[in-house]
């Protein structure tokens, strides 16, 4: 089931029929009981779960199964092998479940969310939904199921909640112990902030800052400092990602047809900082994060911008005229995108929690506004 990562996560049985019991002592079969069930093509058995005084089993037909395969989730007697019972359903109607654990009576089984049978009698309590999470294992403690990328599954209160900060590698799960989180490095491109071994803790949540506290003005603005268009985007200009707030990656700009296009000036906006040999480089260009040292650019009143992330800088130049630097300015935290140009100011959002507006002509810092909740920070 897992043949297109190669990295034997499942374990493909096409012929399973039975469950064994032997005891550990002597290596004598203690009971041996037959599994029915309405489909036996490409099964995978996924988990055999001992608990509550009961064997539970688990086989699901992996994460690249056809609509047409089963899940099976079953308990048996754990001392004689009979069935206490069994369910089957069809992988479309419930999505991805791979994993399974059984907390105080419940048996939940994971992936993109989770599904909830009562685990005494098999009947169906509830299904979460939580996405496509794909090839990360899920784990649980005794009070929550750790799902997938980072999503945290609260049974006692139906509730899930997302955190895409990290992930560990293909067909590996998060290990709780410590009070922390432990995630292994990762070569894989999807939902990964964090590169590299890390541990996370619960810290609670702090208080949100008041409204009041969160603008902090630099520059007064006078009437020459902004030009409010009378239509924005303008027809000639490209003022924000993907051209303007519908995102339609147009404009109306009149481009004169030539038989071959010429050049009309290049400049080198930044130099990355690090050797592209380094295992550093490799690791950090395996993320879904990394999209280039420089943003795509946005320009408007002849001022093209972009953003140097791994530099946290904000760069201008003059479009026209060769490309000229005219300012920069740097930011308390990474730049994911380019910024919006608008009314004569430069706006854009940081890592660092805040956004930021400068004057489109010098780069002055006009204000920032704290938009985090409040100001933690990530110790590495």
């Amino acid at each position: 089931a897992s043949s297109g990562y190669k990295v034997d996560r499942d374990v493909e049985l096409k012929g399973v029929d039975s469950l064994h019991c032997f005891n550990t002592t002597n290596g004598n079969l203690i009971w041996k009981s037959r599994l029915r069930q309405k489909n036996t093509t490409n099964v995978v058995l996924s988990q055999l779960i001992v608990a509550e005084n009961k064997l539970f089993y688990v086989k699901s037909g992996g994460i690249f199964m056809s609509g047409n395969d089963y899940y099976v989730w079953g308990a048996r007697n754990l001392a004689t092998g009979d069935s206490i019972w069994q369910r089957e359903q069809i992988k479309s109607s419930i999505g991805q479940r791979l994993e399974a654990t059984v907390l105080n009576g419940k048996l939940y089984s994971m992936s993109g969310g989770f599904v909830t049978f009562d685990a005494n009698n098999g009947s169906f309590l509830q299904s979460i939904y939580g996405g496509n999470l794909r090839c990360p294992s899920s784990t649980a403690t005794s009070k929550r199921l750790l799902v997938g990328f980072s999503m945290f599954g609260d049974p006692a209160n139906n509730r899930i909640t997302r955190r895409d900060i990290t992930r560990s590698e293909c067909g590996t799960l998060s290990y709780p112990s410590y009070g922390l989180l432990y995630y292994t490095t990762n070569r894989c491109q999807c939902t990964q902030g964090l590169r590299g071994a890390s541990a996370l803790s619960s810290d609670p949540i702090g208080a949100e800052l008041p409204l009041n506290q969160r603008l902090t003005n630099y520059f007064t603005l006078s009437g020459s400092d902004t030009v409010k268009p009378a239509i924005w985007p303008r027809p000639n200009e490209w003022p924000s990602f993907l051209a303007n707030a519908e995102r339609t990656s147009s404009n109306q700009s009149q481009v004169t047809t030539l038989a071959s296009p010429q050049l009309g000036w290049t400049i080198q906006a930044a130099t990355p900082y690090y050797s592209k040999t380094t295992r550093v480089y490799q690791d950090w260009l395996g993320s879904d994060k990394h999209v280039g040292v420089v943003t795509s650019p946005v320009i408007a009143d002849s001022i093209m911008v972009v953003s140097v992330q791994d530099e946290n800088k904000i760069v201008a130049y003059d479009a026209i005229n060769g490309g000229a630097p005219k300012w920069n300015f740097i930011s308390g935290g990474r730049l994911l995108g380019p910024p919006t140009l608008y009314n004569g100011l430069c706006i854009f959002g940081s890592g660092d929690g805040y956004v930021y507006c400068l004057k489109l002509k010098t780069g002055a810092l006009v204000w920032k506004f704290f938009a985090a909740r409040n100001d933690k920070k990530v110790v590495v």
